[in-house]
């Protein structure tokens, strides 16, 4: 009786175990087909059903009829030139010039953070050092915020223009920017961690100067974006053809070519810029800001009056082309405006507040195009903004020099703004 009730009781043991065995054979090999068959994108798409036709799920909803106006454009082949592409190319003149307003704001802190500086934070005293850095952090962090909010459309807009874009230069120069953002952060860090480490400061300034280089190009790159975009035929956004409107000093070159008399005559060319513009801006606004700029382009186009070509370059850069080309008399007139700009005091209300600009001039050389003009223009002006603004500076083919300073009777002017 024993032996017949360990033998059932062995017997339902086995049953139970084969039972068991089975249920988690199938569960194992279910939870392993589904686990496998999902990690593998497009699986399930191309299981077919027994008839050939590709299987979908019961609850799956009919496909839509394929409509001729949403059906999606060969990639291959070229878009045609139609009221879309013109509304793309206005996108973008607008995406590209918000930026453009952006790294704008951004160069001009830029400026004012390597000029108190003065091209080293490591010779500022301990507290000035952390005053300075805390301003530098507080532009990049804000410029940074832009940044990021526009990258993806920006991104876009230099994707989908129908334009003749240098793209590859002026996506690389963003993402130089980027980078370089990033290492005055963790130079920041490592202040932070060594504020008394020389090195650290001395780093910390040479980043600023690089970073300032490259918001200078990106830009330029900017400028010449917006130019070509705004000059697409059907685009609907504001050209750049008055001379009150900024226009790049490319578009004033192109001008002045048209109407010279002599095909082989290059005219001396100056650049003016207003210096320390954002401290303006962040003590009373910018209203008052453009009210100041306002009053100083009325001035520089009194530069008409010795036969120059005035025009803006930016909101605050103004270029003046000479028809003669001697480099004396341009260093003259220049010198005459920045003397007169250096003694007008702006008032708004109980305030008043004066302003300087670094000027940069340059003077043709035989066998050199208009590029090498613009391009020695500009770096003398980088040189008078260098050696402290309010200065100007002659670039006569080797290296830029300053202009000794004309003894002028200049008295002082007050102008409401």
């Amino acid at each position: 009786m024993v032996v017949l009730y360990v033998l059932l009781v062995g017997l339902l043991n086995v049953c139970l175990g084969f039972a068991v065995a089975l249920y988690l054979g199938r569960r194992n090999r279910d939870l392993v087909r589904e686990n496998f068959l999902s990690a593998l994108p497009g699986v399930a798409d191309d299981i077919e059903t027994a008839d050939g036709e590709p299987s979908a799920p019961a609850d799956a909803e009919a496909p839509a009829p394929a409509d001729e106006e949403t059906v999606k454009p060969d990639p291959e082949q070229p878009a045609p030139v139609s009221e879309a592409t013109s509304a793309s190319d206005v996108r973008a003149v607008e995406t590209v010039d918000e930026v453009l307003g952006g790294v704008r704001d951004f160069r001009a802190r830029l400026d004012e953070a390597e000029w108190t500086a003065g091209g080293s934070p490591a010779r500022l005293a301990p507290p000035d050092r952390q005053t300075w850095l805390g301003s530098l952090l507080e532009a990049t962090e804000d410029y940074a915020k832009h940044r990021n909010a526009l990258e993806s459309d920006f991104q876009a807009a230099l994707k989908e223009a129908d334009a003749d874009l240098e793209r590859d230069p002026l996506w690389s120069a963003w993402m130089r920017q980027a980078e370089q953002i990033r290492g005055i952060s963790e130079g920041a860090e490592q202040l932070a961690a060594e504020p008394e480490e020389e090195q650290g400061w001395e780093e910390m300034g040479e980043r600023t100067s690089e970073l300032l280089a490259t918001t200078n190009d990106l830009n330029d790159l900017l400028e010449h974006a917006s130019k070509i975009l705004r000059a697409l035929p059907g685009s609907s956004a504001p050209q750049a053809g008055g001379s009150d409107e900024p226009g790049g000093v490319e578009a004033i070159l192109e001008q002045w070519a048209e109407a010279r008399p002599d095909p082989d005559a290059f005219p001396c060319i100056a650049l003016l810029d207003v210096d320390r513009v954002e401290q303006v801006n962040q003590r009373y606004g910018r209203g008052v800001t453009d009210h100041v700029l306002d009053a100083i382009w009325k001035l520089v186009q009194g530069g008409k009056r010795h036969g120059a070509t005035a025009r803006k370059v930016d909101p605050q850069r103004f270029a003046l082309l000479f028809s003669n080309p001697d480099a004396r008399r341009a260093a003259n007139i220049v010198e005459r405006l920045r003397q007169t700009i250096a003694k007008m005091h702006f008032v708004h209300g109980e305030h008043e507040t004066r302003v300087s600009v670094s000027c940069g001039l340059s003077a043709p050389t035989p066998g050199e195009e208009m590029e090498d003009l613009i391009a020695r223009a500009q770096a003398a002006l980088d040189e008078a903004k260098r050696y402290g603004r309010d200065r100007t500076f002659l670039h006569r083919g080797d290296f830029p020099a300053p202009v000794v300073p004309p003894t002028l009777s200049i008295e002082d002017t007050r102008v409401s703004v």
